[in-house]
C-alpha cells in the first residue's frame, strides 16, 4: 500500500497533468479562433498523442473542414480539396460531403462531385439542408429520369422547399411557365446553401414578360438604383443585366446600356461595380474593376473611379492584411498619373515587409527618383540643388538597404556610395555608416555616427535601435535613457514613459529575502530609504527560516533608523518609513516590540498627514499590507475618500500601491463596492485585478478589461498606470523566476545546470515547445545563467536598473536590423517566392 508521501505525489502528478491538458486545450480554442487551422490540427495531434483518452472538441475531422472551407473561399480549390477530403475520410458529416462536392464541381470535376453527393446520399449521411444539392448535381448532369424516381420513392429525404425547387424546375424544363413560378413562389429558404429563392422568381418573370414583377424581385426601385444588395453570384448579376437591358429607360439609365452580346460581361461587371460601390465594399470593387479592361474604352466613366477606389481598396487591405491585395492595388495605381509620392511610400513600406524581389523594388525606386526628378525640372524655386540630392541620397540609401536584405552586399554598399557622393552629411548616410561600424564591432565610431544621425533628424529605426544596443553593451544605462527620451516616440518606442521605480521598492516586489539583500546591495548611499533597507539587513543575525524570515537585532536597528530619520527633511522620512515598515513586516520573525514599533511608524504619519497628504497615502498602504483590523482600516479609507474629488481613483491608487508590497484581499471589497457605482473606470478594474495572483485568470481578465477600457477612453492617467503595471508585474515575474531557479542552476554540476535551464524555458513557454527551439534558446539561457546571473559584485545590481533588451543580432550588414514588437510597421506576410 502506497504511504502518504507516495500518494502525495501521485496527486501532485495527476493535478499537474490535468493543469497541462487544459493549457493544451486552451491554445488549440486560441487557435481556432484566430482561425489558425493549421497549426490546430498539429495542436489536436499533439494532444492525442500524449494523451490519447482525452476528448479533444473540435474533433480533427472538424477542423479539417473548417480548413477548407477557408481555403476554399480564398479560391485555394486544390488544398481545399486535400483538406475536405481528409474531413470526409475522419467520417465528417454532411457539410464536408458538400463542401467537397462543391470544390470539385469549381474544379469542373462534375462526375466526381456526383459520386461524392450520391455516395453521401446512399449512406444516409446526407441531411436534409444538403440534400438539395444532391437533385442539383443530378439535374446538370442530365439525369431527370433519377430525379423523378427519386421524388417517387424517397421524397420524405427532401424539405418542402427542396420539393418546390425541383418540381419548379422539372416546370421550367417543360416549358409550364405558370406552374413553375407557382412553385417558386412557394419556396420559403434557399433549396441549397447558397441559392437565391428570388433569381428563380426573377427568371421566370422574365421568362413571362413581367418585367416590373422581376424588377421587384431582384431589389431594382423605381429610381433605377439598388434597393438591397444584390448576391455577388453570377445568375443574380446576368439577371439584373437582362433587366437593365430589356428595361431600357428605367434601370438601363443606371449604366451606359449598349445591348451588343459580345459587352454583356462588361455590362455585368458594371452592374455589379455600382453595387459594391454603393455598399462601400471598396476592396471587392477593386477586384472586379481589375476585371474590366483598363483603359476600359467602351465606358470612360469607369476609368475616373479607378484610381480613388485602388486607394480606398489598398487601405482596406492594409487594415486587414490581406497582402496580395494591398500589392496588387498599390501597384495598379503607382504608375498611373498623377504622381502621388503616399501612393509610392505605402508599397515600399509593404515591399520592405513582404517577400518580394530587388526587380520589383529597384522598379518602384527608380520610379520615384525619376519623378522627383521631374519635379525639380519643373518647379526649381522648390527644389534648391541641396534638398533636391539629399532627397535622393535618402532613396538609395533605401535602394541599399534593399539589395543588402536580399544578401547582395556589394551592391548595397555601391548605392551607399552613390548616396554619399550625393549628400555626404545627410544623416540617412551617416546612420548607414554607422550601422556598418555596429556591425563590424567598431563600438567607439558606431557610437558617434548613429548619435550624429539621430541628431541630424535619421528617420530610420535600426540606427535607433542599434544606438540602443550599442550602448548597453557598454553599460551606459543613463545615455540610453537620454537617447529615448529624446529620440523614442519618433521611433514608437512604447517604453520610454516606463516608470523609474525606486530600488528599494523593487527590492521588496519578490517578497523573497534573498533577492531583497541582493538588489540592496549598492554603493549608492544617496537614497535614505535604501539605507533603512540596508540598516534591516546588517542587523539580521541566525539563519533564514523555512518560511523565508529572519531573526534581527531590533534595538540596535531602531537606534540606526532613529538616526538616519533625524537627518533627513520631514516628506523624505515617508519612504524611509514605508522601507522600514514593510522589510520588518515581510522578513522579520516576530518577536517582541516589533507590533509596538510599526504602531510607533504609523502614528509618524498621521501626524504630518495633515501637512503632506502622501503620508496619509503611505499609512492607509502600510495598514492594508500588514492586514489587520479590516473593518476599522475600510472605514478610515472610506472618510478619506469622501473628501477626495475623485474617490474611485484615489482608492485605485492606494491599491495600486498597495501591490507593489503584497498580494492581498484587503481592499477588495471596498474596490468592489465602488466598480458598483464606477463600473467604468478602467483605474478601479486594474485596481481589483491587482488583488488577486498575477498568475491568476482573474488578474488577466481584470486587466485585459481594464486596458481595453482605457485605450477606447484615451484615458491618459489609466493608460500609464498600465504601463507601470506592466514594468512591475515584469520585474515580479523575473524575480519570481531568479529566486526559483537560480539556487539550483549555481548548486548543481554541469548536468543538472542543463535541467535546470530546461525547466526554466518550459515554465517561461509551456510544456511544448518544438526541439528546434529548445535548441536555439538553451544555450543563450546556459550563458545568461552562467556569466550575468552568477556575478555577485554590488556593482552588477547597481547597473542593471533598467531591463530593457537591445541586445539584438542584426542580420548581414545594415539593413535588416530587427525591429522590436513595439516599432509600428505595416504588418506584411510573404508574399510569392
Amino acid at each position: 500500500m502506497p504511504n502518504r508521501k507516495e500518494l502525495r505525489k501521485q496527486k501532485q502528478t495527476a493535478t499537474s497533468q490535468i493543469s497541462n491538458i487544459d493549457r493544451l486545450l486552451d491554445q488549440l480554442q486560441k487557435l481556432i479562433q484566430k482561425k489558425n487551422y493549421r497549426q490546430a490540427i498539429e495542436k489536436v495531434k499533439n494532444i492525442s498523442k500524449m494523451h490519447p483518452d482525452v476528448k479533444i472538441s473540435p474533433s480533427e475531422a472538424e477542423i479539417w473542414a473548417w480548413q477548407g472551407q477557408q481555403e476554399y473561399s480564398q479560391s485555394q480549390y486544390r488544398q481545399a480539396l486535400v483538406s475536405l477530403r481528409h474531413a470526409v475520410g475522419l467520417g465528417c458529416g454532411a457539410e464536408s460531403h458538400y463542401w467537397l462536392a462543391k470544390t470539385l464541381l469549381t474544379l469542373g470535376d462534375l462526375d466526381e462531385a456526383l459520386v461524392t453527393m450520391r455516395s453521401a446520399f446512399e449512406d444516409k449521411v446526407l441531411t436534409t439542408d444538403f440534400a438539395g444539392s444532391y437533385l442539383k448535381l443530378l439535374l446538370m448532369k442530365g439525369a431527370t429520369s433519377e430525379v423523378v424516381e427519386l421524388l417517387k420513392t424517397q421524397c420524405d429525404r427532401f424539405s418542402a422547399t427542396q420539393l418546390h425547387w425541383v418540381k419548379g424546375f422539372l416546370s421550367l424544363q417543360a416549358e409550364n411557365l405558370t406552374a413553375a413560378l407557382n412553385h417558386f413562389q412557394k419556396m420559403d429558404s434557399p433549396a441549397t446553401p447558397g441559392d437565391f429563392p428570388a433569381a428563380w422568381i426573377a427568371y421566370t418573370q422574365q421568362q413571362l414578360g413581367h418585367w416590373e414583377l422581376a424588377e421587384s424581385a431582384l431589389g431594382l426601385s423605381k429610381k433605377d438604383k439598388l434597393s438591397t444588395p444584390l448576391s455577388t453570384h453570377p445568375v443574380i448579376e446576368q439577371l439584373g443585366l437582362v433587366q437593365a437591358v430589356s428595361r431600357a429607360g428605367s434601370s438601363a439609365a443606371v449604366i451606359p446600356i449598349d445591348p451588343q452580346q459580345g459587352k454583356q460581361r462588361t455590362l455585368s461587371l458594371i452592374l455589379r461595380l455600382i453595387q459594391l460601390l454603393d455598399e462601400s465594399n471598396y476592396h471587392q470593387a477593386a477586384h472586379t474593376l481589375q476585371k474590366l479592361p483598363h483603359p476600359c474604352l467602351d465606358f470612360p466613366e469607369v476609368d475616373a473611379l479607378h484610381r480613388q477606389v485602388m486607394i480606398l481598396a489598398a487601405d482596406h487591405a492594409l487594415q486587414t492584411d490581406a497582402v496580395d491585395c494591398l500589392v496588387a492595388f498599390l501597384e495598379a495605381t503607382v504608375y498611373q498619373p498623377p504622381f502621388d509620392v503616399q501612393v509610392v511610400l505605402k508599397l515600399r513600406c509593404v515591399y520592405e515587409g513582404a517577400d518580394c524581389s530587388i526587380q520589383e523594388v529597384k522598379r518602384l525606386l527608380n520610379h520615384l527618383m525619376a519623378e522627383v526628378k521631374k519635379l525639380a525640372q519643373t518647379h526649381p524655386q522648390n527644389w534648391p540643388e541641396s534638398q533636391l540630392n539629399s532627397t535622393l541620397a535618402h532613396i538609395h540609401c533605401w535602394l541599399s538597404d534593399a539589395w543588402v536584405d536580399r544578401g547582395y552586399q556589394q551592391q548595397g554598399y555601391k548605392e551607399l556610395q552613390i548616396a554619399e557622393r550625393l549628400c555626404p552629411n545627410s544623416p540617412e548616410v551617416i546612420g548607414r555608416h554607422g550601422l556598418r561600424a555596429y556591425l563590424q564591432d567598431n563600438s567607439t565610431k558606431a557610437t558617434l555616427l548613429l548619435t550624429q544621425a539621430l541628431e541630424g533628424g535619421c528617420s530610420t529605426s535600426e540606427v535607433y535601435l542599434a544606438l540602443l544596443s550599442e550602448l548597453k553593451d557598454q553599460g551606459d544605462l543613463d545615455t540610453i535613457k537620454d537617447i529615448r527620451r529624446r529620440f523614442g516616440k519618433l521611433f514608437d518606442d512604447e517604453e520610454i514613459d516606463t516608470v523609474e521605480i525606486p530600488r528599494w521598492v523593487e527590492a521588496l516586489f519578490s517578497q523573497d529575502y534573498q533577492s531583497f539583500t541582493k538588489l540592496i546591495a549598492t554603493k549608492n548611499n544617496q537614497d535614505a530609504a535604501l539605507q533603512a533597507s540596508q540598516i534591516f539587513v546588517a542587523t539580521v543575525k541566525g539563519e533564514l527560516t523555512t518560511a523565508g524570515r529572519v531573526d534581527f537585532d531590533l534595538a540596535q536597528a531602531t537606534n540606526q533608523w532613529t538616526q538616519l530619520l533625524q537627518k533627513v527633511a520631514v516628506p523624505e522620512q515617508i519612504p524611509v518609513i514605508q522601507a522600514i515598515f514593510l522589510a520588518v513586516q515581510l522578513f522579520a520573525k516576530r518577536q517582541k516590540g516589533i507590533a509596538a514599533l510599526q504602531t510607533e511608524y504609523l502614528q509618524r504619519l498621521l501626524k504630518i498627514a495633515p501637512e503632506y497628504p502622501e503620508a496619509q497615502l503611505a499609512y492607509f498602504v502600510l495598514w492594508a499590507v500588514k492586514g489587520d483590523r479590516p473593518q476599522p482600516m475600510q472605514a478610515e479609507i472610506r472618510n478619506y475618500l469622501s473628501k477626495s474629488p475623485q474617490p474611485s481613483t484615489a482608492l485605485a491608487q492606494i491599491q495600486f500601491q498597495v501591490r507593489r508590497f503584497a498580494q492581498t484581499e484587503a481592499l477588495r471589497s471596498l474596490i468592489d463596492e465602488f466598480l458598483r457605482q464606477d463600473a467604468q473606470n478602467p483605474q478601479l478594474l486594474l485596481a481589483k485585478a491587482t488583488t488577486y495572483p498575477i498568475d491568476s485568470k482573474n488578474y488577466t481578465e481584470l486587466k485585459e478589461q481594464g486596458f481595453e477600457l482605457a485605450r477606447r477612453l484615451q484615458d491618459t492617467a489609466a493608460l500609464q498606470m498600465y504601463r507601470e503595471e506592466k514594468t512591475i508585474y515584469a520585474k515580479i515575474e523575473s524575480q519570481k523566476m531568479t529566486s526559483t531557479f537560480l539556487p539550483d542552476f549555481l548548486a548543481g554540476d554541469p548536468l543538472e545546470r542543463i535541467n535546470v535551464a530546461q525547466k526554466m524555458l518550459h515554465s517561461m513557454f509551456g510544456d511544448d515547445i518544438p526541439p528546434e527551439a529548445m535548441a536555439k534558446m538553451l544555450p543563450e539561457l546556459m550563458r545568461i545563467l552562467s556569466e550575468d546571473l552568477m556575478d555577485d559584485d554590488e556593482d552588477y545590481y547597481e547597473d542593471d536598473d533598467n531591463d530593457d533588451d537591445y541586445d539584438f543580432k542584426p542580420r548581414p550588414l545594415f539593413g535588416g536590423i530587427p525591429v522590436p514588437p513595439s516599432a509600428k510597421r505595416p504588418t506584411t506576410k510573404k508574399r510569392r517566392k
